[in-house]
C-alpha cells in the first residue's frame, strides 16, 4: 500500500488545479524585484499536498510504492526497460514509451525541441499558453534523461504557491528522480529527519537525478549557495519574473552556474523586447 502522510505547511500548499490555471503577472517593472508573499494568503486548502524526498527513508518508501504507467516497477535514477516502441533521438535521449504515449503532439514536440537545446548548450523559451502542460514537458525531459543515464542534478525555480505542484508532477512523470524542497517551510513527515538546508543542498548535489525545486525568493535572498552550485539545468516557472534587467532577482538568475536555462511563461513579452534577455 502507498504511505498516507500528512499534509505540510499550508504556506507550500498550491491551490488545487494550479498547473491549468496559474496566475499571470501583471504590474509595474518593480513587482519582479521580488518574489510576492501574497501568493502563500491563497493557497490554503488543498489536501492533496505532498512531503519531498528528502530523508532516504520516505523517498525509499515511494519508489517502492511507485510503477510507471506500463506496471514497471521504479528504480532511483532510472527509466523503465528498455523496448522497441521508445521515442529514440539524435544525441542518445531515450524518452521511455510509457510517457511517450502520454504526450500530446505538440507536447512531444516540446520535448524534442528541449533535448535539441540540451544538446547545443544552450537555453530557451517555451511560452505556451497556461494549461498546455509546460511542466509536463520539463518533467519529461528530465525523466528522458535519467532513462539516458544523463541525469545532472536540476534547479527548479517557481512562485511559492506551486511549489508542491511540481513535486506531485515530477512524481507522475518522473517518478524515478528525487526530488528536494528548497523552502524554509518544508517539512519532513512525523518520525523522520529533514536535514538542514545546506546539507539537503549538499546531498542533491551529489545524486545525479537529484531535482530541487525552490522559490524566487530563496534565489533572490541568495540561501544556501544556490547560485555557486553547477546545475545540469535551471528552469523558471513563471519566468517573466525576471523580466526588468536589473531587479536583484534578475541578476541573481543570471548567476546560476549552468548552460541550459530553460523559462516557462505563457507571456514571454509583456512591454518591450527587452524583457527576453
Amino acid at each position: 500500500a502507498r504511505p498516507v502522510l500528512p499534509s505540510p505547511p499550508a504556506a507550500l500548499r498550491s491551490p488545487r488545479g494550479a498547473a491549468a490555471r496559474k496566475r499571470q503577472r501583471g504590474g509595474s517593472d518593480a513587482d519582479a524585484d521580488a518574489a510576492s508573499s501574497s501568493d502563500d494568503d491563497d493557497a490554503a486548502a488543498d489536501a492533496d499536498a505532498v512531503f519531498d524526498d528528502a530523508d532516504e527513508s520516505t523517498y525509499a518508501a515511494r519508489l517502492a510504492a511507485s510503477r510507471w504507467p506500463d506496471g514497471a516497477p521504479v528504480e532511483a535514477g532510472e527509466g523503465p526497460p528498455p523496448c522497441p516502441s521508445d521515442a529514440l533521438f539524435d544525441g542518445g535521449l531515450r524518452v521511455p514509451s510509457p510517457l511517450w504515449a502520454r504526450l500530446f503532439p505538440y507536447q512531444r514536440t516540446g520535448v524534442k525541441w528541449l533535448w535539441e537545446l540540451h544538446g547545443q548548450r544552450v537555453g530557451g523559451v517555451v511560452g505556451d499558453e497556461m494549461g498546455l502542460g509546460k511542466t509536463v514537458q520539463v518533467a519529461a525531459l528530465l525523466a528522458a534523461l535519467a532513462a539516458s543515464g544523463r541525469a545532472r542534478p536540476a534547479l527548479i525555480i517557481a512562485p511559492a504557491t506551486v511549489l508542491t505542484q511540481w513535486v506531485r508532477e515530477l512524481r507522475a512523470w518522473a517518478p524515478c528522480l528525487r526530488v528536494f524542497l528548497h523552502h524554509p517551510q518544508a517539512a519532513a513527515p512525523p518520525g523522520t529527519h529533514r536535514p538542514a538546508p545546506a546539507a539537503l543542498l549538499r546531498t542533491a548535489l551529489a545524486t545525479p537525478h537529484a531535482v530541487v525545486v525552490t522559490s524566487y525568493d530563496a534565489l533572490r535572498r541568495g540561501r544556501d549557495g544556490l547560485a555557486g552550485a553547477r546545475w545540469g539545468c535551471a528552469v523558471l516557472d513563471e519566468g517573466h519574473r525576471i523580466r526588468t534587467p536589473d531587479a536583484a532577482v534578475t541578476l541573481a538568475a543570471k548567476t546560476l552556474a549552468t548552460v541550459h536555462r530553460i523559462v516557462l511563461t505563457g507571456t514571454p513579452v509583456q512591454n518591450r523586447l527587452e524583457e527576453l534577455w
